[in-house]
C-alpha cells in the first residue's frame, strides 16, 4: 500500500489561513477531496493521511467528516488544545472516531515556553500515548536542539517529525540540522516525514 502521509484541506477563508502568503498563491483557493483523488489515482497512490492546518476543534472535526465520505483518506491527525485542563475529556471523546490517529500543534516559530518547555504541554502530551495516539512535531529547523530536549521527557510516546524538521533550504545551510537529524534518529519513537521540505 502507498500512501500519502501528509494532506491539507480546507475551504480557503483568509482569516483562518493567513500563513498562505502571496508566495503560495496557488493555493489561495479551497482544496478538497475531489481535487487529490483524480492526483492520487493517477499515480497509483492507495490513500492519504489529512493533517490539521488550523488549531481549532472545528477543523479536527471538519477532517473527520471528510474522512468519513471520503474512503481514500486513511487517517486524519487533528488539533486539540494540549494545554487545556479538560484534556482528559476531549481525548476520550475523540476515541470513538477510528480514523483519528494523532495530534499537531503549530510549534513552528513559537518561543519554547509555549510548547517545547511547557510542563502542562509536556504532560498532556504525554497522555496521548495512553490512548495509542501520535503527536506531529511541527517545527523550525533551529528549534530541533529544543526537541531533542522535549523527547527525552516523553520517551514513551510515538512522535513524528513532520517536514524533515523544515532545514534552511535556501541558505543552504544543513550542518546543525544533519546533527540534530542524527541525533532525533536515535530515538525508537521518533519518525521523520520526507514531505514539505520547502514550506
Amino acid at each position: 500500500m502507498r500512501i500519502d502521509a501528509h494532506q491539507h484541506f480546507w475551504k480557503y477563508a483568509p482569516t483562518t489561513h493567513g500563513w498562505i502568503n502571496d508566495e503560495m498563491a496557488v493555493i489561495r483557493r479551497d482544496f478538497l477531496p475531489n481535487d487529490l483523488e483524480p492526483i492520487l489515482s493517477k499515480h497509483n497512490i492507495d490513500g492519504t493521511v489529512a493533517v490539521q492546518a488550523d488549531e481549532s476543534i472545528h477543523e479536527t472535526e471538519f477532517l473527520l467528516s471528510l474522512s468519513e465520505k471520503h474512503a481514500f483518506i486513511k487517517a486524519v491527525i487533528g488539533w486539540i488544545d494540549l494545554r487545556s485542563p479538560q484534556i482528559h475529556d476531549q481525548l476520550a471523546y475523540f476515541k470513538k472516531f477510528r480514523k483519528l490517529v494523532g495530534f499537531r500543534c503549530i510549534m513552528q516559530g513559537q518561543p519554547d515556553e509555549a510548547y517545547l518547555n511547557n510542563e502542562i504541554f509536556i504532560k498532556n502530551v504525554a497522555l496521548l500515548k495512553d490512548f495509542n495516539y501520535t503527536y506531529d512535531l511541527l517545527v523550525y529547523h533551529h528549534q530541533l536542539p529544543s526537541v531533542l530536549k522535549f523527547i527525552e521527557k516523553i520517551p514513551e510516546n510515538r512522535l513524528i517529525l513532520d517536514h524533515i524538521g523544515k532545514p534552511d533550504i535556501k541558505a543552504k545551510n544543513y550542518s546543525k540540522w544533519k546533527e540534530n537529524i542524527f541525533e532525533l534518529a536515535q530515538h525508537p519513537g521518533i519518525y521523520c516525514k520526507l514531505s514539505g521540505m520547502i514550506t
